[in-house]
């Protein structure tokens, strides 16, 4: 494989000089300035620092390549305040192989008449560019992007299907419509000339024709699909008592009976339930909108290590081991340990702005902004991920899987709309009796009335608020199934949990006389560990090369200068006394296969808002229960000052999973909090798994939500939240069965004739729509 003549990144195909259409033009442009060859090669460097750097271009460095004018507009954003009508285009630029690639883009774009500024990020793969709608359009930019050989990905608004034309050309007819009924119903009482009710009338069928084509097709196409398959959900009903009323106003006004049309009732039972539909639409865009905002803040590609340059690379080509750096300002684009300190603003991931100062092997999620100097991070072991990325994935999918269980409305509507079917025959087959009229009206109100829409809305519009109410109280959920159920139980990891995670060693005792390297050695062994213990320890001393580590459970060993060394908990060498002056503190043995070299001593700090959380929880009748790996001592010592009774000590990963089982088959509903690897197990097989905010990526991926701030005040808020879903959830659907239940006997009776219906049905989700967005405002 041979290598870009400029840059140096590999190339595919031996006949290629170039590794993207960018080095190309660097190559044309420096290739046909007149100087020697040693110039040109001075020159090329210059720029590609500058580029590989990251930084932004000035004026005055631009012009030693700009033989061909490339600067013209550079600035010319600023030189065009006067100009007040212009419009901006977010999207992102696919296909960039390297920084070249990207100031080849923005300097032809410049170049276009009507752009004013260009932004493109490289490492991000996001542009943003300012123009004049009245002189050039998106598909413009696009297409010209595309014929530089790249692609744009510019569909990052939600939502865009939703024609907002049609459904104000739908409102239009039904406002329209009941104007022109109340005309021909007036009949009755004042003088209407027979032409102008006829002229109504004919208006009436046109819009009612017209709004199914226009401005609800969506809703027709899936009712008469359900039908066919006798899959009978919401639009099956709406579909069924729409067209019964069109069909029969066209009887009656074959016969001249202007008073008993109907076909108002079509576009206004249709738009109300297409705005609903928008409603919803509306939330689901809304959280679409922030996750997309939080994706496009986060870098596409990795500043790579390789030995002593810096090569970038596609996020999908970095490996586990792998050390990558950033720069400052710029965001994390992985997950990863730190190899140098540094201070971050995570923003992006909880909407504060809050510096945090984090220190050389903890571990830290994809989207903070580096505020310091460069810092350098490596991907720890195990599958590549990002913070961000899960977040997002989680979220989206989060409402996916609510709707499996949260379709308890599809569930109803499947038994709901072959009852009111039923209901609406037999009703129909009664009245025959009397006569056809009364007949065919009171079955279509039953239809119409007995729409299920509140159904469709009563949980999934909770859920979107909850999940919304969880954010802002500090903690992103991931499995929004979870918000339904009230825990009993909630189970808490110890260290790093409902301690600061941040031990400090009271003593160490050497058993052996210390080697020089055993300092060493202990750091090197327990560095890029993500627990507290070991990030406490890995700072005893400098790190060194330590081959062939491995991590176990309690225990982490690895080979030095062709010897092997352990350490980890009491259990790795049995044989030791423990002082009794370390009764309370936690204790980590270190020394070879054989014997023990020495007992390290350290304590940890109870969080400050503890105590209070437990408090509340016994209020709520929520039993507190501790399950830890740590020393029997420690773990009674923290109980007794939090005022927990139920404690157990020397958990192994498995023995946690055990547990909550156990609690699970007495009818307990669980809620684990933790933040080690060894109890993502156990959140897993918890009702509910809720990570810290400092866990590992890997306890992460496997809880149900996690904390975006650095302490666990919002979990009583948490619960709160959920009673209020269960709450809003239980009172919707009781709304929407008396609801039906009620109108429904009205229906049969004749108190309520179709024009009313569709109004009931409408006030009835309007209901259903306060009562949810007003579900998290006892808990805030």
């Amino acid at each position: 494989m041979s290598k870009c003549i400029v840059c140096g990144r590999p190339v595919t195909g031996d006949h290629h000089q170039y590794c993207c259409h960018g080095c190309q033009a660097i190559a044309m442009i420096v290739d046909s300035m007149h100087m020697d060859e040693n110039a040109k090669i001075n020159h090329t460097q210059k720029l590609l620092k500058q580029l590989f750097g990251g930084n932004n271009f000035e004026k005055a460095e631009l012009s030693m390549i700009d033989t061909f004018n490339l600067q013209t507009q550079f600035q010319s954003f600023k030189n065009n305040d006067h100009k007040t009508n212009l419009d901006q285009y977010e999207f992102q630029v696919a296909g960039m192989v390297c920084p070249a690639c990207s100031w080849l883009i923005h300097h032809l774009l410049i170049k276009k008449n009507g752009i004013m500024d260009v932004n493109l990020n490289f490492i991000s793969e996001r542009c943003l560019v300012t123009y004049d709608p009245m002189v050039i359009g998106k598909d413009s930019i696009d297409n010209y992007i595309v014929q530089m050989g790249y692609q744009t990905l510019s569909n990052i608004s939600p939502g865009k299907d939703f024609n907002y034309l049609r459904f104000g050309a739908g409102w239009f007819l039904a406002l329209n419509s009941m104007m022109l009924a109340f005309l021909v119903y007036s009949a009755e009482v004042m003088k209407i000339p027979y032409e102008l009710q006829l002229l109504c009338s004919f208006l009436l069928l046109l819009f009612a024709t017209l709004t199914p084509m226009v401005a609800a097709s969506q809703i027709y196409k899936a009712g008469w699909f359900q039908l066919k398959t006798f899959n009978f959900k919401m639009e099956a009903l709406i579909v069924l008592s729409t067209f019964t009323a069109w069909l029969y106003s066209i009887f009656s006004l074959i016969r001249g009976d202007f008073a008993h049309l109907y076909f108002e009732v079509v576009p206004l039972l249709l738009m109300i339930t297409e705005t609903g539909n928008m409603i919803t639409g509306l939330f689901y865009k809304r959280l679409y909108q922030r996750l997309t905002v939080m994706r496009l803040s986060i870098p596409k590609k990795v500043r790579l290590k390789r030995e002593e340059t810096y090569d970038f690379v596609e996020i999908k080509e970095v490996k586990s081991g792998d050390v990558f750096a950033v720069q400052s300002g710029e965001v994390i684009p992985l997950d990863g340990i730190l190899l140098i300190d540094g201070e971050f603003d995570f923003s992006v991931i909880t909407g504060e702005s809050n510096n945090v100062l984090l220190k050389a092997g903890q571990f830290i999620g994809s989207g903070g902004k580096v505020l310091t100097n460069p810092v350098e991070l490596i991907v720890p072991p195990g599958e590549v991920s990002s913070k961000v990325d899960t977040i997002i994935e989680s979220t989206m999918s989060a409402f996916n899987s609510k709707k499996k269980v949260a379709l308890w409305g599809d569930k109803i509507s499947s038994y709901f709309v072959p009852l009111v079917l039923a209901i609406s025959f037999i009703t129909f087959f009664y009245f025959l009796q009397t006569d056809l009229f009364t007949a065919i009206t009171r079955s279509m109100t039953v239809l119409i009335i007995a729409c299920p829409c509140a159904f469709g809305i009563a949980e999934p519009l909770v859920m979107v608020f909850a999940t919304e109410w969880a954010f802002e109280a500090g903690i992103q959920i991931f499995n929004g199934n979870a918000l339904r159920m009230i825990p009993s139980i909630i189970v808490f990891d110890k260290t790093g949990t409902l301690t600061v995670g941040k031990p400090v060693i009271q003593k160490m005792i050497w058993l052996e006389k210390p080697a020089d390297q055993y300092l060493d050695i202990i750091s090197s062994l327990e560095y890029g560990v993500d627990h507290p213990v070991a990030q406490t320890l890995s700072e005893v001393g400098q790190i060194i090369k330590i081959d062939n580590k491995k991590i176990k459970a309690g225990q982490i060993e690895g080979e030095y200068d062709g010897k092997y060394y352990q350490i980890g908990k009491e259990s790795l060498y049995p044989q030791v006394v423990i002082p009794p002056e370390f009764s309370d503190s936690s204790i980590v043995l270190f020394g070879d296969y054989d014997k023990c070299y020495a007992i390290i001593a350290l304590e940890d700090k109870i969080r400050d808002e503890v105590k209070d959380i437990i408090n509340q929880f016994k209020n709520y009748k929520i039993q507190p229960h501790i399950c830890s790996g740590d020393r029997l001592s420690v773990v009674a010592k923290v109980s007794k000052i939090l005022g927990v009774t139920d404690y157990l000590a020397h958990m192994s990963p498995l023995d946690k999973v055990q547990y909550i089982k156990r609690l699970q088959d007495r009818k307990a509903k669980v809620l684990m909090v933790g933040d080690g690897v060894n109890d993502s197990q156990a959140m897993m097989s918890a009702d509910f798994g809720l990570c810290v905010f400092h866990g590992q990526a890997m306890t992460k991926l496997s809880a149900d939500g996690v904390f975006l701030t650095n302490h666990i005040k919002g979990l009583p808020q948490l619960i709160g939240i959920m009673k209020a879903v269960r709450k809003k959830i239980i009172l919707n659907y009781s709304w929407a069965l008396l609801y039906n239940f009620i109108g429904i006997i009205f229906a049969i009776t004749g108190v309520l004739k179709p024009s009313y219906g569709a109004l009931a049905m409408a006030l009835s989700n309007g209901f259903v729509i306060f009562n949810s967005s007003r579900s998290g405002r006892d808990v805030r």
